[in-house]
């Protein structure tokens, strides 16, 4: 019997830490009219970090997998937008300012 409470156990703290490993945080950066990098794989969960480390004004519209666009608004110079991908598909993320400006996340 105890045996069997410490596989328990054990699977419990394993699924803990794949749950902590799911909260990452991925880090984009916008440099040059472009993101860097324009393609990530990240796991259901995770926050999304984009950084405006250009010049220039960008506006991030956000399409999640089958929703509608939405626009975060202006990020000026230096500014930082986050979102956490909340469902497993392809989320397709542009500048509306931009337009060759494009970046493509799977979550899984």
């Amino acid at each position: 019997m105890r045996s069997f409470k410490f596989l328990t156990l054990g699977a419990l703290a394993g699924s803990l830490v794949i749950a902590a490993a799911h909260a990452a945080t991925i880090e984009i950066g916008q440099k040059d009219k472009a993101f860097a990098p324009d393609a990530v794989t990240a796991a259901v969960g995770t926050t999304i970090r984009i950084n405006n480390d250009d010049g220039v004004v960008h506006n991030i519209l956000l399409t999640p997998p089958g929703g509608a666009t939405k626009n975060t608004g202006i990020q000026k110079p230096g500014e930082s937008m986050e979102f956490v991908l909340d469902k497993a598909g392809d989320y397709q993320v542009k500048c509306g300012i931009h337009p060759k400006m494009k970046l493509t996340i799977q979550s899984q």
